[in-house]
């Protein structure tokens, strides 16, 4: 597997939809919606979005990891490498191509370096990943959410300044407009 040299530089292409899904994995056209949705938002940037995501599909994925690499500590790195490189490439995503989980799938299997399965009856059971893997996602996270309060107010004021110097500008325009007596 091939390991980040930094939050942003990943040297494996983005992921190629490789992964059939066992028929137990089928989802309804509401959830597959959602996770798109999901993918969509953490494709802009949206961290609760990508928590969310995380949350519904890594019981899925987690399983795949520990079938690809027995070894529970190499099966952890790949679903957190797998995350990491959603959250970088989630703006690439395309859902009229393949479905957001099928496309996190792929993406695993690709990281792995393991061909796509074929398509099977073998039943896919879902294992909920150990609690200290999302922490060291979203510690690994290039923009943290918890960033944000410190441009929060930065933010208003120059919205603020912004807004009255565009009203300024406004009503300059307006008074030169003004027929004159």
């Amino acid at each position: 597997m091939l390991a980040p040299t930094n939050a942003h530089d990943y040297s494996y292409p983005p992921a190629t939809p490789l992964a059939a899904t066992p028929p137990e994995a089928a989802i309804d056209p509401d959830e597959a919606n959602f996770l798109s949705y999901l993918l969509a938002e953490s494709g802009d940037g949206d961290a609760r979005a990508f928590a969310t995501l995380y949350h519904c599909t890594a019981p899925r994925l987690y399983p795949l990891a520990l079938k690809l690499k027995t070894d529970q500590t190499a099966a952890d790195a790949l679903l957190v490498d797998t995350f990491l490189h959603v959250w970088t490439d989630a703006d690439r995503y395309h859902p009229t191509r393949i479905a957001a989980l099928d496309w996190m799938i792929a993406l695993l299997y690709q990281l792995a370096g393991h061909p796509s399965p074929p398509p099977s009856d073998e039943p896919w059971p879902e294992l909920p990943p150990p609690d200290e893997l999302w922490p060291a996602i979203h510690a690994r996270l290039p923009d943290d959410e918890e960033d944000s309060p410190g441009l929060r107010w930065p933010l208003i004021i120059a919205s603020v300044v912004g807004v009255l110097i565009g009203a300024a500008i406004c009503l300059s325009l307006l008074l030169e407009l003004r027929p004159r007596p």
